[in-house]
């Protein structure tokens, strides 16, 4: 009985965390960051092809590509879609069966289930790490890292953004490097290891360093955990492998624009941009501005890395100890790899000097798998007391965070230009993030607005609805003077009514799925009972 009351605690309030903003719609439509990624699922899945000229109706302009006889692509990479496109695909057969309305049809459903199911998958992927290598962590803390770091916000809300799919294919890099070194027939690992480097890099072409995570991970194994070494990148088998791997790059890149690219910038459209970037100031101010954007990144209230995403931290530690412990055994591959790995990301965060108009430093999010694994090889948790305290309660404010998140204006990002914790003046930018989220916590009107926002808050005006009570529920919220007036609420209440039964039953189903992983995984059996 005790079981079944945690697991329908834990269904609950994942109910009440999953927000509807981006999920009652009917389509994603152009041009945000989130239809580049939904453009390249929807083809694939719908279309069987890489001709956009389906997902944008409108001209080429400057959000879309315009390459090779006005060939159209979208500027978001292809990986995320690539992996999102099977729940396109289901969704659209569900819409062919079952009724529906068009607000949250089956195909957004399932879509906006992609980044969650992989959210959850990286999860379960390193508990199996954690397993292989008898690593000192419970699975619990495992999902608590994880949905503390500010990723979690684009599985729950933002969904169509590659984050989730980005710590998924670099935690998925790690785990078939492991199975490389410490299993006995290594040839499959040898094979399939680029095909899961090229995943990651059809995420996010800029991660140049997950072509070098394989070696920093068998080289820690070697070192932390006593494996031997293995010959890994001069393997025939893996050079092959990474020939066929590298083919299929390209071939993609001349199916999706027209012709063979390399360059990420290009893609982005913006060619020069780190060039230029470096050229304005000396090597010396160069030096000494990154230092001080780097301890912005660091500590600062808006979304400093400190305060919201401390594996991270403890994953910027972990290269420190390696270079200064590694030194002295002349491990200077191991510590190039480890040091370019990090500087690499977190470059392009102080180069471009924002946190780039959402939840959190979302540029060094892909970290979180790495430095992960850094902080479980190089420390012992239980007896490293501060270090495991420090990551269990600043996860939790983390995931507080992810919660409250715009929940009122000292946690909503700006709407007219602002100037950001590095100086510049933008849009969509909080720099007193930290000190409105502290005081968020005793505004009662925050709650109830991620009340109403989540989908526990949509099944409840559904109830109201069905059983006819609304009416006298709107009724007792004016005589408390709360803003039913609100055109935005008006809406929401107009799609939530519009929402079948039949959705909502299979949403609840998922939801149920998904809540039953996580208590397995957390050795919570409520299936017995």
């Amino acid at each position: 009985m005790k079981n079944r009351l945690i697991y329908l605690f834990i269904l609950l309030l994942f109910l009440s965390i999953i927000k509807t903003d981006y999920r009652l719609e009917s389509d994603i439509r152009c041009c945000k960051d989130d239809h580049d990624y939904f453009a390249h699922a929807e083809t694939i899945a719908e279309d069987f092809d890489f001709n956009y000229d389906n997902q944008f109706d409108e001209k080429p302009n400057q959000r879309f590509r315009n390459l090779n006889n006005d060939k159209q692509a979208p500027i978001g990479f292809l990986g995320s879609g690539l992996l999102a496109s099977p729940f396109i695909f289901i969704g659209n057969l569900f819409n062919r069966f079952i009724p529906h309305s068009d607000i949250f049809n089956f195909k957004i459903m399932f879509y906006s289930f992609s980044s969650m199911f992989y959210l959850f998958l990286t999860c379960r992927i390193f508990i199996k790490i954690k397993n292989l290598l008898n690593l000192n962590i419970e699975n619990y803390f495992i999902y608590l890292i994880f949905f503390g770091s500010g990723v979690s916000y684009y599985a729950l809300e933002r969904y169509s953004m590659p984050h989730v799919y980005e710590i998924f294919t670099a935690t998925l890099i790690i785990f078939n490097t492991v199975l490389a070194v410490i299993r006995e027939d290594k040839k499959i690992y040898y094979f399939l290891l680029p095909f899961t480097i090229l995943l990651g890099l059809l995420v996010k072409w800029v991660h140049i360093y997950l072509v070098l995570l394989p070696y920093l991970i068998k080289e820690l194994l070697n070192i932390c955990k006593g494996y031997g070494k293995v010959s890994l990148y001069f393997n025939k088998i893996f050079i092959g492998s990474s020939i066929l791997a590298t083919s299929i790059f390209l071939f993609l890149s001349k199916l999706i624009y027209g012709e063979l690219i390399l360059n990420p910038e290009t893609i982005y459209s913006a060619n020069g941009f780190v060039e230029s970037s470096l050229s304005k100031v000396s090597f010396l101010n160069f030096l000494l501005v990154s230092f001080k954007n780097f301890a912005v990144l660091l500590f600062t209230e808006e979304f400093g890395l400190f305060w919201f995403n401390p594996v991270i931290i403890l994953g910027i530690l972990s290269v420190i100890n390696i270079v200064f412990k590694q030194s002295s055994k002349n491990k200077w591959p191991l510590i190039f790899v480890a040091t370019f790995s990090y500087i690499q990301v977190i470059g392009i965060v102080l180069l471009w000097k924002s946190t780039a108009s959402a939840y959190g430093f979302r540029y060094v999010m892909n970290l979180i798998p790495v430095s992960l694994f850094l902080l479980l090889m190089l420390y012992d948790l239980d007896k490293s007391k501060l270090i495991k305290n420090y990551l269990l309660f600043f996860s939790i404010f983390g995931f507080i965070s992810v919660i409250i998140f715009e929940g009122n204006i000292g946690t909503q990002l700006s709407l007219v230009q602002t100037e950001n914790s590095f100086g510049r003046v933008l849009l969509y930018t909080q720099p007193n993030y930290l000190t409105g989220m502290l005081k968020s916590v005793f505004d009662i009107e925050v709650y109830l607005k991620i009340f109403t926002t989540s989908f526990l808050g949509l099944l409840f005006f559904k109830s109201l609805i069905v059983f006819g009570v609304y009416d006298s529920f709107i009724n007792f919220l004016n005589y408390l003077n709360l803003p039913i007036n609100n055109q935005d609420f008006i809406d929401y209440i107009s799609k939530t009514q519009s929402i079948s039964y039949q959705q909502i039953l299979i949403f609840i189903l998922i939801c149920m799925g998904l809540t039953r992983i996580l208590l397995k995984d957390t050795k919570i059996d409520v299936i017995s009972e």
